[in-house]
C-alpha cells in the first residue's frame, strides 16, 4: 500500500513574526498551504522566540535558528547563513520561500549548490527601498539565481525587467480579507462620531510618507459641515500631526484616535476614503477600503493605486503633487451621495480579483512552474 505524502513542503523564511505587510502575507500563505495539505515550515531567522502578530496554524512548523542578536558583523551574518543551510539540509523542502531583501539574499546564498528552488519576495517598490550599498550590489548578484522574484505591482516588475533583466519577476499581489478580521485593542466608532455625522477615513502609520498633513489641509479648507476626518493609526508623526490639527482649530473636526484592531468597524462607518502615501509597496489599506464598498480617492503614487483604480469607475485617482486638483476632487466626492454610492459599489469587485482564494490559486500555479510534479507518493 502507497502512503502519500503532503504534496509539497515549503519552507517559508522571514525576518521575524512581529507586525508588518511581509510577516502577515507569510502567515496567510503558511495557513493556506497547510490547509491544502502540504508540509509547511516556518522559520523567523533572527531567532527571535517572540509571539506571532498573526494568526499561524497549528500544523504549520516552527523552527527558531539560533538567535544571534541585532550584530552586523560578517562573522555573525555568515553564521545566519550557515545556520539556515543546515535548516534546509534537515527539513528538505521542495521549495523556499522568502520575504525582504535581506532574508532573499541569505536564503540564496544558504540554498546556493543544493539544487532547491527558491522563490524570493520584495514587498517594497524597488526603486523607493533605501537600501546599504552592500544590499544593492547583493541584489543585483544573487537576485537572478532566483528561480522567481515576486513582486507586488507590475510597476515593481517592469523596474526589475529594466535594472537586473536576469531576476525573472512575476506579479503576485496581496489578498484582500473579507470579511475583514478582528483584533485588538478595539476602538468603536461610535465612541468617536455621533451617527449623523458623516466620515472621511484614513488609515495607516502616522508617518510623513503617507502625507496625513495634505488630507488634514485639503479637509479643513472644505470645511463642510456634518463631516469628521478621522486618521486611524499611530506612528512618530502624531505629535507634529496635532501640531497642525490646533494651528487650524480644527480639532473638533480631524481626530487621531489611535491603532484600531477593528480596523473593518471603520471601513464599514466611513463614507469615503482617502489615500494620500508619497509611495507604497502595495496599498493594502486602500484595497481593504475598496473591499469594503467605499467610495475612495488617491493620489497616483508609486506604487499601486493606478493598478486597483480606474478612474471614475471605482474611485478617484488625482495626480501625486497636485494638491488642489486633490482638495476639488475630494470635495465634489463629500458632497455628493449618489456618486459615492456608484463609485463604492464598482470598488467593492476587488474582494472577488484579490480573494485569498484567487492569490493562491496565482502562487500555485508559479510553485508548479518552478518545482514541477504532482503530489509526492512513498512506498
Amino acid at each position: 500500500m502507497q502512503a502519500i505524502r503532503p504534496q509539497r513542503h515549503y519552507l517559508v523564511l522571514v525576518n521575524s513574526l512581529g507586525g508588518g505587510g511581509a510577516e502577515r502575507v507569510a502567515a496567510l500563505l503558511c495557513n493556506a498551504w497547510a490547509a491544502g495539505g502540504h508540509g509547511v515550515t516556518l522559520v523567523p531567522t533572527f531567532g527571535e522566540r517572540t509571539p506571532s502578530a498573526y494568526p499561524i496554524d497549528d500544523s504549520v512548523s516552527l523552527v527558531y535558528p539560533p538567535a544571534r542578536g541585532t550584530g552586523r558583523s560578517p562573522l555573525t551574518r555568515a553564521r545566519r547563513v550557515a545556520d539556515l543551510r543546515r535548516i534546509v539540509a534537515r527539513t528538505m523542502p521542495d521549495v523556499v520561500v522568502a520575504f525582504q531583501v535581506n532574508v532573499n539574499i541569505a536564503a540564496l546564498l544558504a540554498t546556493f549548490g543544493t539544487g532547491v528552488p527558491v522563490i524570493v519576495c520584495d514587498r517594497s517598490h524597488p526603486e523607493l527601498l533605501p537600501l546599504p550599498r552592500g544590499y544593492l550590489t547583493l541584489r543585483r548578484w544573487m537576485y537572478p539565481k532566483a528561480d522567481r522574484v515576486v513582486v507586488q505591482t507590475e510597476s515593481a516588475r517592469r523596474w526589475f525587467s529594466e535594472r537586473i533583466p536576469a531576476a525573472r519577476a512575476d506579479v503576485l499581489p496581496n489578498p484582500v480579507l473579507w470579511p475583514m478580521p478582528c483584533a485588538t485593542p478595539e476602538l468603536p466608532p461610535e465612541e468617536f462620531l455621533n451617527g449623523s455625522e458623516k466620515l472621511l477615513l484614513a488609515t495607516g502609520r502616522l508617518d510623513a510618507d503617507k502625507r496625513f498633513d495634505l488630507l488634514i489641509r485639503a479637509f479643513t479648507r472644505i470645511g463642510l459641515p456634518g463631516w469628521k476626518l478621522v486618521v486611524v493609526g499611530e506612528g512618530s508623526d502624531r505629535d507634529r500631526l496635532a501640531r497642525q490639527i490646533a494651528s487650524l482649530g480644527a480639532a473638533d473636526g480631524v481626530l487621531l484616535p489611535g491603532w484600531a484592531g477593528n480596523i473593518g468597524d471603520w471601513y464599514a462607518r466611513a463614507d469615503v476614503y482617502a489615500f494620500c502615501s508619497r509611495y507604497e509597496g502595495f496599498p493594502n489599506a486602500l484595497l481593504e477600503a475598496m473591499a469594503a464598498g467605499l467610495a475612495v480617492i488617491s493620489v497616483d503614487c508609486v506604487a499601486g493605486p493606478a493598478e486597483l483604480i480606474d478612474h471614475d469607475r471605482n474611485g478617484l485617482l488625482v495626480p501625486l503633487d497636485d494638491e488642489g486638483a486633490f482638495q476639488a476632487q475630494l470635495e465634489v466626492l463629500m458632497r455628493s451621495d449618489e456618486r459615492r454610492q456608484a463609485l463604492g459599489a464598482e470598488a467593492k469587485r476587488v474582494r472577488e480579483d484579490f480573494s485569498l482564494l484567487r492569490v493562491i490559486e496565482r502562487w500555485d500555479v508559479l510553485i508548479a512552474d518552478v518545482v514541477g510534479g504532482g503530489p509526492s507518493v512513498e512506498p
